[in-house]
């Protein structure tokens, strides 16, 4: 989709990484100083992130917007970039080429709902640690996994969040709309969820227009698949991958027991070998 491109002009000079050293580090031990700059347009889903991020030990700096993240001095320093894909100003991959540019080096996980082979291509090429989409085969699910426990050591924590299966079967998903405006320019995003029983999968239909005024400027039609998972599906690939099941509750909810009306299953694993 064409917009404006919010990117500030000198993000290469404006501070965007601490110069103390030009050496890469190991980046892959998460500790007390480990950071987490996590970039999501849907605010939403970037708060809810980061308060799960913070719940596991990590501290997290949350940006609703890539422009907001290249304003910022990123210091050499163990952590990560996690990075939505499919952002509606500057995608993932356009925000990847910037931090490149700017001499950032470290490491990028793409997270994203549509996952299609160029993009992921893409992303790998340019030195992204992991691409992980949001719907995945048994085959892509195992494999992200073992992606995951090849960079931890052991007892190091893996935790991420899926679609409960039982809840979306219980709760059918509907369909919503959302609007983003700046300036004369309107960003529409409708969404139309179809659910598939037998492949575990509600296959999420977008259509997004670009309106200035009332005239419709760019439409883009996009399928994204959600993959919706058993716990015990869950446990028995992380085991496979070398990861101790630790915890499966409500998203942000450790305390409660999982019930068929919380749709985000959250799960804690430990990797063991």
């Amino acid at each position: 989709m064409s917009s404006d491109n919010p990117i500030p002009r000198d993000y290469g000079t404006a501070g965007l990484r601490d110069r103390r050293t030009t050496r890469p580090r190991d980046h892959g031990t998460a500790g007390a100083s480990a950071v987490i700059y996590l970039v999501d347009d849907d605010e939403s889903a970037l708060q809810a992130t980061a308060r799960l991020l913070r719940a596991s030990g990590y501290e997290v700096k949350p940006f609703v917007s890539p422009a907001l993240l290249l304003r910022q001095k990123l210091p050499d320093d163990p952590g990560c970039l996690l990075l939505d894909l499919d952002m509606p100003q500057v995608s993932g991959l356009q925000l990847q080429d910037c931090l490149r540019q700017a001499g950032v080096l470290l490491p990028i996980i793409f997270l994203s709902g549509k996952g299609d082979v160029p993009s992921t291509a893409a992303a790998m090429r340019k030195g992204a640690v992991d691409f992980i989409t949001k719907t995945a085969s048994n085959e892509d699910l195992l494999a992200a996994f073992r992606t995951a426990r090849r960079h931890l050591k052991p007892g190091g924590l893996f935790f991420f969040d899926a679609w409960f299966r039982p809840s979306v079967l219980t709760e059918r998903p509907g369909e919503r709309h959302r609007i983003i405006e700046e300036g004369d320019t309107r960003i529409i995003r409708f969404v139309h969820p179809q659910l598939d029983v037998c492949a575990h999968v509600v296959n999420v239909h977008y259509k997004i227009l670009k309106l200035r005024g009332a005239t419709v400027v760019d439409e883009v039609n996009e399928l994204h698949p959600m993959r919706f998972l058993f716990p015990q599906e869950v446990v028995h690939y992380l085991a496979d991958a070398g990861f101790e099941t630790m915890r499966l509750c409500p998203f942000l909810k450790a305390d409660d027991e999982l019930n068929e009306h919380e749709w985000n299953l959250a799960v804690v694993a430990r990797a063991v070998k």
